[in-house]
């Protein structure tokens, strides 16, 4: 790992730990570091930690955002 990874690994870190309820803010699934796709993960398309289901499937998400708008 290098030194910029362990950087963001750390603050990835703070920002999970800030997350009281440890709660994915998009589905609501209780993070985990052990489920693999309920592990946190920064989302650009988010602007946010959220699962890692969440991170990698924008456009599932996009369709359900669209539903609750509704």
């Amino acid at each position: 790992m290098t030194n910029k990874e362990l950087d963001l690994m750390k603050r990835l870190m703070i920002v999970i730990n800030n997350n009281v309820d440890g709660r994915c803010p998009i589905c609501g699934d209780k993070l985990s570091a052990t489920v693999s796709n309920l592990q946190p993960r920064w989302s650009d398309y988010f602007d946010n930690i959220v699962c890692y289901d969440c991170a990698t499937n924008i456009a599932k998400n996009d369709v359900q955002i669209e539903r609750i708008n509704q």
